[in-house]
């Protein structure tokens, strides 16, 4: 299966937002992205969040590294490090 990155950028923004949330209370807003791909995706980090606050931390628990095949998720990869998120 060739996701682009999609699940890879769901878990990390979805650790990130969890963090976030358990830190401020803070639930993630899907209206201040511009597109409708990251609407979409914090639309449903925020769905899982209020379902189970720890989903995140519990999917990446064991997962020890990452590594993406395709230029789309190398990419993002590379965003999310430059942006300070890795």
């Amino acid at each position: 299966m060739d996701d682009g990155g999609d699940a890879t950028i769901f878990l990390i923004e979805g650790l990130i937002a969890e963090k976030k949330f358990k830190a401020t209370g803070e639930l993630p807003d899907p209206s201040q992205h511009s597109s409708e791909d990251a609407r979409i995706l914090f639309s449903l980090i925020k769905e899982v969040l209020q379902n189970d606050p720890d989903k995140f931390s519990k999917l990446t628990h064991h997962l020890q590294g990452i590594s993406e095949e395709t230029t789309t998720g190398v990419h993002r990869l590379y965003n999310l490090e430059k942006e300070g998120k890795l």
